[in-house]
């Protein structure tokens, strides 16, 4: 692996091509950085991910509930309303003779 330069007055074209290999090795160096950071957010992400759904799942499991209790209460309301319509109509008034 290329870790120093070896000749410390090369002629231009070698120093030409020192200077490249720095700039690449300076630009694969930031790339480097971008990826790392990216993984980290994209990481980040995911979890926040994984918890939405977790609290998803929980409030879809709530709303079954509550529709459950919904569903039921309304059968007692509808329950109560006949017989409040039975006794309203055992009432004495004159429209119920």
């Amino acid at each position: 692996a290329f870790n120093k330069r070896l000749f410390n007055n090369p002629t231009p074209t070698l120093k030409e091509a020192y200077n490249r290999r720095d700039a690449a090795a300076t630009r694969r160096k930031i790339i480097r950085e971008r990826k790392k950071q990216v993984l980290t957010e994209t990481q980040q992400l995911r979890d926040e991910i994984l918890k939405l759904r977790e609290q998803f799942r929980k409030k879809k499991e709530n709303l079954l509930n509550i529709n459950s209790m919904l569903k039921q209460s309304s059968k007692e309301v509808g329950g109560w309303n006949k017989i409040v319509f039975d006794l309203e109509l055992k009432e004495p008034c004159t429209w119920n003779q």
